[in-house]
């Protein structure tokens, strides 16, 4: 899996999305001025991460984004920088959970930011 960062206009940021589903938990962003379409190339890339494993999203709140995904037997919770993609901190942990499909032995879930705590979403499994 690889994490990729679009660049948005620098004087605009955008909003924190601290949460599956986003600040309201319903999947629509308070955004505006997106456009209907990409350029044909697509957004310029900021930066690109490979990552593990996993179902989660990411949440995203002021300079954070934070992910949870799987290495190995590990998972782990990591923040990285939004505007270099280098990692702040990760938190790891063993994790022994198969799947019983055989799909992706996750995890599945996307953490849920405050100011000062990133908590699991509920998740199912891992």
């Amino acid at each position: 899996m690889v994490i990729t960062l679009t660049l948005r206009a620098a004087d605009n940021p955008g909003s924190d999305w601290p949460r599956f589903l986003g600040p309201h938990a319903n999947g629509i962003s308070d955004e505006t001025g997106l456009l209907d379409k990409w350029p044909t190339n697509g957004p310029p890339v900021v930066w690109e991460k490979a990552i593990g494993t996993g179902y989660g999203a990411v949440s995203v709140m002021g300079d954070r984004l934070v992910f949870h995904h799987r290495i190995g037997d590990e998972e782990v919770v990591e923040c990285l920088d939004v505007a270099t993609g280098k990692s702040r901190w990760r938190f790891a942990y063993p994790s022994h959970f198969e799947d019983p499909y055989g799909y992706n032995n996750g995890p599945r879930s996307t953490p849920v930011l405050t100011s000062n705590l990133v908590t699991p979403s509920a998740r199912k499994g891992s």
